[in-house]
């Protein structure tokens, strides 16, 4: 038990002064494996090539290429022009687009991180000359780009079901329904919010205008199609799905040229600093797990549970 102690309190304090969560994970955990005294330093890494050495990890960083790839080649332009002819005359227009193009983008990055800084750096400055609050529009877009792990194809999803063994497939079919009841839960909020502060409202797009928008941005959503239908269909694996995802950006990329040659080391270089965040906060975690596990915290919080309830549908 003191060695749980120990490891929790270490992360905490850690945390709180302000320390990246990955080194937080990673310090604690080393000093505790060490005071653990009969364990060698060689199982941290150990533990942490366990945990990445997964086929079903080698989504995550195919899925960030993928966006990488799609954001680079003008596809979020397209999609927030899209979503402005469908939504825009709504009240509250402005944030009505930037929750609607969160929601298409969750289905081409399926990430948050990507989500707010593709469609961040476009519509919250709209927002702002509209006569938006700043602590609003930056609010709008944070809770519209949470979005983006819930829409399929999501990376969390991926992590999530590689480390539980968990159908990713089956996950990206739950999320549909949540993903899109969130979104329309943030426009009727948004809807209320500008109606109470006399934020500006768009003309309504024309029939013809709509149909321009969709033709332009067609080929970005049917990425989320095709890979809901591959797996859908059993053609492919979600790993696979990473793979095809990104094989998809970049023949829409080159063949609307939109991206060149030049482009790809600034490509592959964004794709492999989004992809060590997430990876290494996995990996160092492992060793924070493992260690819990081999101290019997899991048993611990079992047999505290069971003592509150002995009811199983509460314990699960």
């Amino acid at each position: 038990m003191f060695l749980i102690i120990l490891l929790l309190v270490l992360f905490f304090v850690l945390m709180f002064t302000g320390m990246p969560i990955a080194i937080a994970i990673g310090a604690s955990s080393i000093i505790t494996l060490l005071a653990q005294g009969n364990l060698p330093a060689i199982v941290a890494p150990q533990r942490i090539f366990v945990m990445l050495d997964s086929f079903s990890m080698m989504a995550v960083p195919l899925f960030i290429l993928a966006g990488e790839v799609m954001t680079k080649g003008g596809i979020t332009q397209r999609l927030v022009k899209f979503a402005s002819t469908m939504v825009g005359h709504i009240k509250g227009s402005q944030a009505q687009v930037t929750i609607v193009s969160s929601m298409l983008m969750a289905g081409v990055s399926g990430s948050a991180s990507a989500d707010c800084s593709a469609i961040g750096s476009i519509l919250v400055p709209a927002m702002l000359d509209e006569g938006y609050d700043k602590d609003y529009a930056v609010a709008v877009l944070a809770s519209a780009s949470t979005i983006g792990p819930i829409i399929p194809p999501s990376i969390m999803m991926v992590i999530y079901g590689s480390m539980t063994s968990v159908s990713v497939g089956q996950m990206f079919i739950g999320g549909i329904i949540p993903g899109l009841m969130f979104g329309f839960s943030l426009m009727g909020l948004s809807y209320y919010y500008a109606a109470k502060r006399g934020y500006p409202v768009h003309k309504r797009a024309t029939g013809a205008e709509k149909l321009a928008a969709l033709k332009d941005a067609f080929w970005a959503l049917l990425m989320p199609i095709i890979i809901l239908g591959g797996l859908l269909s059993g053609v492919f694996t979600p790993t696979e799905a990473g793979a095809v995802a990104c094989l998809y950006a970049f023949i829409v990329g080159f063949c609307t040229k939109n991206i060149k040659i030049r482009d790809l080391k600034d490509i592959f270089y964004r794709a492999a600093v989004a992809t060590t965040i997430p990876m290494l906060i996995i990996g160092i975690a492992a060793i924070f797990g493992w260690l819990l596990t081999i101290n019997n915290f899991p048993a611990f919080v079992g047999n505290a549970l069971h003592g509150l309830t002995q009811d199983p549908n509460v314990f699960a």
